[in-house]
Order: C-alpha cells, then sequence, then structure tokens
C-alpha cells in the first residue's frame, strides 16, 4: 500500500520543484497486513525527483511494517537537491526525513534536513531510522546535510532501533561526503550505545581502509548498524 500526493512514481517519471507547506499525513494503529509505503510527495519512487521543498510539515505513522520517509517512503530511484525542515516525524517503522528506505541502486543526493525532529516508537519489531535516511541497502547517500536534528527513541526498550543522526542501517552500500553539524540532540539515555558503530557490526571500507576507525572516530552517532561491504568516499 503506497500514501503520498502520488502512491507511486514509475521509472520513466519526472517530478521537479514542489513545496510542501504545513503537510500533514497521520495513520490510525495498525501492526499487522502488508507493509505501507509513505511519504508527503509519493509512497514510491523509481524514476526522478529533484527540487523538493518540504516545510513545517507532520508525519505521523503507528504502523511497524512501514517505511516512511518526508519525501518518499520506498526510493530506488534518483531524489536530488531536495530539502525537508522545521517537520515532525513519529513512526515506529523505519524512515528519514529525505526517505524510509533507499534500495536496488537508488540514489540520493544533494538533500539536506533541517531542523527535524524523529520519534521512534518501537512496539513491534526492531527499525531502522535515520536524520536523513532509515535503510541503505546496495544503493547511494552523498553530498548530503543534517543540521539540527533532535532524535527521539521511547519504546520498548527490547526493541531499540537502529538509529543513527545520518542513516540508521548501511547495507552493502556507498555513503560518500555527508556534512552534520555539532547538535546531535540525542534524548534517550541510551542513544550513545544505541548508535555507536561496532566492528563487529560488519566489514566496510576500500580495500585495507578502515572505515570505522576514519569516519566515526569523529562521529561515532552517524549511523546506526552497519552490515555487509561497503564504500565511503
Amino acid at each position: 500500500q503506497y500514501f503520498g500526493l502520488f502512491k507511486q512514481i514509475g521509472a520513466s517519471g519526472i517530478i521537479r520543484n514542489v513545496v510542501f507547506d504545513n503537510g500533514i499525513i497521520s495513520s490510525g494503529t495498525q501492526h499487522s497486513g502488508s507493509k505501507v509505503y509513505v511519504g508527503l510527495l509519493a509512497g514510491a519512487n523509481k524514476g526522478l525527483v529533484e527540487g523538493i521543498q518540504i516545510r513545517n510539515s507532520s508525519i505521523s505513522v503507528h504502523r511497524s511494517i512501514s517505511n516512511t520517509g518526508g519525501i518518499v517512503g520506498h526510493n530506488s530511484g534518483i531524489i536530488r537537491n531536495s530539502l525537508n525542515s522545521n517537520g515532525t516525524l513519529f513512526i515506529n517503522g523505519s524512515a528519514g526525513s529525505i526517505a524510509g528506505v533507499n534500495m536496488d541502486g537508488g540514489l540520493i543526493s544533494r538533500c539536506t534536513a533541517r531542523d527535524m525532529n524523529i520519534t521512534y516508537y518501537g512496539t513491534e519489531v526492531s527499525q531502522s531510522v535515520g536524520g536523513l535516511l532509515g535503510y541503505n541497502y546496495k544503493s547511494t547517500l552523498e553530498y548530503s546535510n543534517v543540521y539540527n536534528m533532535t532524535m527521539t527513541y521511547d519504546g520498548v526498550n527490547s526493541l531499540v532501533p537502529r538509529m543513527g543522526y545520518v542513516l540508521g542501517n548501511l547495507h552493502d552500500g556507498t555513503i560518500r561526503e555527508i556534512g552534520v553539524d555539532s547538535s546531535t540532540g540525542a534524548t534517550n539515555s541510551s542513544f550513545k550505545s544505541l548508535v555507536s558503530l561496532k566492528k563487529s557490526d560488519g566489514v566496510f571500507g576500500i580495500g585495507n581502509y578502515d572505515f570505522t576507525t576514519y569516519f566515526f572516530a569523529k562521529y561515532n552517532k552517524m549511523v546506526g548498524r552497519v552490515q555487509g561491504t561497503n564504500v565511503v568516499a
């Protein structure tokens, strides 16, 4: 099931220069049935999305089997040059200010999340939640920025999510040149241990170059979990 201004954007679809101001999506509680894909612009994107601006908007999805993004829920196309600012996400599925998941060759480039407030309320299963993007599988997140992000985990302690200031879960993917500010607003007491990268979480780097010591020595909250073989540039 797909929810947004457009349910799905096909491979030949192009959406440019759309502005959402005070947009609202809200759902009732339901944790059974098929997965839902939710975004203000579209539930899913396989085409080209660029120049989207989302301001002062709110998305609340009470469904653990969901992928929720400020712009699109599921991306396997291109999202670039877009912004989500001064908004809120209240979710218990995988989520991010730009997209919930980025999969199968998807590209998110030159996007910004600014002054966002994300609350994850875990009820059923552990999910992936990030400031820009929830889950990145065999896809690329690049040249993007996160400013003044507040992230809160408020749920069942045994179901803590893979939660990162930039990205919830990097799985066989690429991440390059992500800018962050210093105001990592973590409000849960277990947040640091929850999102600190451990080498046992995955093998990752370029050749023998150890990404874990290079990147996370400075930003140990940026990615919630790392799996498989990944690339940073």
